[in-house]
């Protein structure tokens, strides 16, 4: 087995999964309430932006914006609270409107950022 693959569901590189030390990462209602603290106006937005594009609706299903609340995403940084810095590094104002260009320059420079940014949006979603 490479050093990249762990046989953890987000196995590729930079992927983000869940090891003892994010279990011991800290308190996550304080880092659930951090992040949304910082969770602006902006940033809600291009969330919402992100997550329709990622998670269309389709086939019955609704898309990610719709059914994407703080509460649900409260519950994924308390379970996960190693996820809120990097999710909203992904969601930081500095990169832009473009949401493909976005999401093109995480997935080159920033594979961290974009994978949890994707593993809280995908979390919330079918929360």
């Amino acid at each position: 087995m490479s050093e990249h693959e762990t046989g953890a569901p987000t196995d590729v590189t930079a992927g983000m999964p869940v090891t003892d030390e994010t279990v011991r990462h800290g308190d996550g209602d304080a880092a659930a309430e951090d992040a949304l603290a910082a969770f602006d106006d902006g940033r809600r937005r291009t969330f919402a932006a992100i997550a329709d594009t990622l998670i269309p609706e389709a086939h019955g299903m609704p898309s990610a914006a719709s059914v994407v609340t703080e509460q649900r995403l409260r519950f994924v940084f308390r379970s996960r609270p190693d996820l809120a810095e990097p999710f909203l590094a992904a969601l930081r104002p500095d990169l832009g409107e473009d949401l493909r260009g976005r999401l093109d320059a995480l997935e080159r420079d920033e594979p961290t950022n974009l994978a949890a940014l994707q593993l809280v949006l995908v979390g919330a979603y079918y929360t």
